[in-house]
């Protein structure tokens, strides 16, 4: 069970990166592999649920800080992973429909499953870095699904604010999760419940819950926060019902109840999310009174909702947290329902204004009907589900603020106002727009023909969670049964698992409130809007814009500032700040007492002709000389490696300088195809700082070298190489000790080769005219230039790339097999392949033209796969393990390394073939 439960966030997210190749191969729609794999996820959680008792699983991951893989499955996260689940097959099969027209569907379900598995990953986080990491996976998800029609300006406005405002409150979240960790001596959640008393009685706790509650916050769209979520409206309809019904906007009121028995039962914790959560709740409610169209209304109604349950978390009472978690479900239902409608109105009519629609109901009968449950639910009347949550709502606040269940009962009238208001468009006997559509016969876009009811993918989703919004209401076991079980996880004692206790005074009062007082709002809509069209203000964002806007023209003028486009500028910059930070360094500890041993010629030697050939690269004006020289430099930098004893570095110096030389080679010939102009004069300050960053990193190795006390982390390789099956300690470092450095680093190669392919692609759109190069097949004038059109057509190279090319290759794959235990690895054996490539095209003229980006595409892979080797023998990621096959034994890492070979063979290719045809 432990591990079903470890694969459920995993699994959806590898699925979703399949969907676009398995749509195209099976023909299948991607809603549907989707639907089903959301399906698959819902009966692994039933599965799990049935055992009666919580599931856990917990691998190390970063063993010496204490994080691991660790995931629990509780009532709380049961309830939680449920609704994506379950409201995620619904939404899916809804999509089929919706989405059939729009393009690029498997990247939009890949996204949305992405979405998927980093929700569960969320809700069923044992660890608080665990559970960071998948709650900015969500924005990022998030990202990409509101701005999925990324061609409309609103859509990319919407996707960057809500980006920009839950990765900030994410990040601040961190800060108090770190500090959380540090208070609680653990990172784990549930090894921290056993030290409460510990993290409220510390001095930094307020700072901690601070932190956090910025974090859930933000997400939740509470006040002040509360302006991105009508913004990310813009998304497509079933994203908008997706992540503003049961999953995204409701992470943070998760975080709350999860995090409740650590920071909550503090009059600071009631005292911040009380009155923020009430004045959200209302607020939210009243502008969604004020909104014409049907998205824009229900997106406000989900902030009223979400400010309801914030409230109710900082109440902290188990009443109060069951009322939340009923509320929590019964929404899910009766907000999903509506949405669903919203879309399927547009879908059929064009248009979501509420002023242009009226007599639906004689097209689109079903679907009035599921407007009308879902709205009244929404709106808290018997006898639908949202009524008993509401009822439970008011009787946690009346045991202690008779102010707070009023404004509960508030809120209640304002959402039957506003549910009013969205069902005109189906029992309005005329609206504006409705009279011109029936005589034009036209709908609200100018999209040809009369509406009708959509189809069953469309109204069928709906009436499922319309009818269970129903059912709720009238059987409400399984929702108290749920909500007692969430709520039992996190506080104490246990409620009563019953919601509805009969009609009671209470009752009658709060009912017959809410409807006078929504019916009253509606029929005084003039008035009522003139009252609440104060709170328009909070919802246009201003604080943010201002801020967005400020950042961005600093940004630009910053830029200007140093962006100068010269590559000397920006040499300057770096050596400048590394001369600058040593000097402080050295003038805050003192000079440091070094020692110069003594020099062996041979290596004296190879320095000197360093030196000449950097002089002379600096002072030639023919290009291809100055590179010719630099190179100089580099092999004899190589030779002082070899002289030294240093056999692995020094061939990785060589194949990196072979490979840089026909880099630049490449790169003038096909770019710059002139000289270098003749300079204006002597630059005394270029060289004055070159001489500068040259003693910088002089004194830095002599200091290295000079006998300290201080213990060399060397020592420590050493001692761990039998462990890791190695030898070779240089190699062992890459793949081993420091496989994560490698793998950014990697990561970092292959961004920076598609930025060079990016930069020629667009050299290339700019159609320069090509002046010819030696050796070289003419070109017409303007004509563009391709991959294979670098034949040098000379017999003697061909003979010699016969002969050397093999060779090469087999010494690179050599390098890559043996790096373990002598000198070698993945990248330098990468950067020999590369040149055993290069030498057959410029001999051949044939083999560029390939998809050398795919080559990257399987490195990363490769390396990324191998990571995970290691969690099957029950070891932390990428900690690679020795693998017994036939009575040898082999290093995982040799995987990851392959990978290192394939990502910087494909690297160097794709930048070689980018600059040739940049020309």
């Amino acid at each position: 069970m432990s591990t079903l439960l470890g694969i459920l966030p995993i699994s959806a997210i590898i699925v979703g990166a399949c969907v676009p190749w398995v749509a195209r191969r099976s023909r299948l729609h991607p809603g549907w592999i989707a639907a089903g794999m959301s399906a698959a996820l819902l009966a692994g959680i039933i599965w799990l649920a049935a055992g009666g008792q919580p599931a856990r699983v917990s691998l190390a991951w970063f063993p010496r800080l204490g994080v691991r893989y660790a995931l629990l499955m509780d009532g709380l996260s049961l309830l939680f992973a449920g609704l994506i689940t379950a409201v995620g097959v619904l939404i899916f099969v809804y999509s089929v429909a919706y989405m059939r027209r729009e393009r690029g569907l498997g990247r939009f379900y890949a996204f949305l499953l992405l979405f998927l598995g980093a929700m569960l990953g969320t809700v069923l986080a044992d660890d608080l870095i665990v559970l960071y990491i998948f709650w900015e996976l969500t924005s990022l998800a998030s990202f990409f699904l509101i701005g999925y029609r990324d061609e409309q300006p609103a859509a990319r406005a919407g996707a960057t604010q809500a980006l920009i405002v839950t990765a900030a409150g994410g990040v601040t979240m961190l800060v108090g999760l770190v500090l959380l960790g540090q208070i609680g001596g653990a990172w784990q959640i549930s090894a921290l419940l056993t030290r409460t008393g510990q993290i409220t009685g510390d001095s930094r706790y307020a700072i901690a819950m601070a932190l956090i509650l910025a974090g859930a916050l933000t997400k939740s769209a509470q006040i002040p926060f509360q302006f991105w979520l009508p913004s990310a409206m813009v998304a497509p309809t079933p994203v908008s019902t997706y992540l503003h019904s049961a999953t995204m906007v409701w992470a943070g009121v998760y975080l709350m109840a999860r995090l409740l028995p650590l920071l909550g039962g503090t009059s600071l914790w009631s005292g911040v999310l009380v009155p923020v959560g009430l004045a959200t709740m209302v607020v939210g409610t009243g502008l969604a009174a004020l909104q014409n169209d049907l998205k824009a209304l229900l997106a406000y109604s989900t902030i009223g909702a979400l400010g309801l349950a914030t409230a109710l978390m900082g109440w902290g009472s188990p009443a109060a947290v069951a009322a939340a978690m009923a509320y929590i479900i019964n929404h899910a239902a009766f907000k999903a329902a509506l949405f669903m409608v919203a879309g399927a109105v547009e879908h059929e009519t064009g248009t979501r204004l509420i002023d242009r629609l009226g007599a639906l109901r004689t097209v689109m009968p079903i679907t009035a009907g599921v407007a009308v449950v879902a709205a009244f639910s929404m709106a808290g009347l018997p006898p639908f589900g949202g009524f008993l949550s509401k009822e439970a709502a008011v009787e946690a606040f009346l045991h202690g603020s008779s102010l707070a269940a009023g404004a509960v009962v508030l809120a209640g009238a304002l959402s039957l106002a506003y549910g009013i208001q969205l069902l005109r468009v189906f029992f309005a006997r005329s609206a504006p727009g409705a009279r011109a559509w029936r005589r034009s016969g036209e709908l609200g876009h100018g999209v040809p023909g009369e509406a009708h009811e959509p189809g069953m993918l469309l109204w069928g989703p709906a009436a499922v969670l319309s009818g269970a919004a129903l059912a709720f209401g009238l059987f409400p076991s399984p929702v108290e049964h749920l909500a007692a079980a969430a709520t039992a996880a996190v506080a104490t004692p246990a409620p009563a698992s019953d919601l509805w206790h009969g009609v009671t005074f209470t009752t009658l009062i709060v009912v017959g409130a809410t409807l006078a007082g929504g019916i009253g709002l509606f029929a005084v809509a003039p008035l009522g809007q003139n009252l609440t069209r104060p709170l328009m203000w909070l919802s246009s964002g201003r604080a943010y814009e201002w801020l967005y806007g400020g950042a961005m023209r600093g940004a630009v003028q910053l830029t200007r500032a140093y962006m100068t486009g010269r590559a000397r500028d920006y040499y300057v910059y770096v050596i400048v700040v590394a001369v600058t930070l040593l000097t402080a360094g050295l003038a805050a500890t003192g000079l440091p007492v070094v020692v110069i041993g003594e020099l062996e010629p041979g290596p004296l030697v190879a320095i000197l002709v360093a030196i000449i050939a950097a002089v002379a690269a600096a002072r030639l004006r023919l290009l291809v000389a100055a590179v010719l020289a630099l190179g100089v430099t580099g092999y004899a930098i190589s030779i002082v490696y070899v002289l030294l004893s240093a056999p692995d570095i020094a061939v990785t110096q060589a194949a990196v300088e072979t490979v840089s030389l026909v880099l630049f080679l490449v790169a003038i010939t096909a770019l710059a195809r002139s000289d270098a102009a003749q300079p204006d004069g002597p630059r005394f300050s270029d060289a004055a700082i070159a001489l500068a960053g040259g003693a910088a990193a002089t004194v830095l190795a002599v200091m290295a070298e000079t006998p300290s006390d201080i213990p060399r982390i060397a020592t420590k390789f050493f001692v761990h190489a039998a462990e890791a099956g190695g030898k070779n300690i240089v190699n062992l470092v890459v793949v081993d000790y420091r496989g994560w450095d490698t793998m950014g680093e990697i990561s970092v190669l292959a961004i920076a080769a598609l930025g060079i392919m990016a930069l020629a692609q667009r050299q290339r759109g700019r159609s320069r005219p090509f002046r010819g190069a030696a050796g070289r097949p003419s070109v017409p004038r303007g004509a563009p230039v391709t991959a294979d059109d670098t034949r040098m057509t000379s017999i003697i190279l061909q003979t010699i790339a016969r002969v050397a090319a093999p060779i090469i290759v087999a010494y690179a794959l050599l390098l890559w097999a043996t790096g373990h235990y002598g000198p070698g690895g993945g990248f330098v054996g990468g950067l020999m392949m590369a040149s055993a490539f290069v030498l057959w095209i410029q001999a051949f003229g044939v083999g560029l033209a390939h998809r050398w980006d795919a080559l990257m595409t399987i490195g990363l892979l490769l390396a990324a796969g191998s990571a995970v080797v290691p969690l099957l023998t029950g070891a932390p990621l990428l900690d690679h393990v020795l693998i017994h096959v036939a009575g040898r034994k082999f290093a995982s890492s040799l995987i990851f390394d392959l990978g290192v070979l394939c990502l910087v063979t494909g690297a160097v290719m794709s930048a070689v073939r980018a600059l040739v045809e940049g020309a």
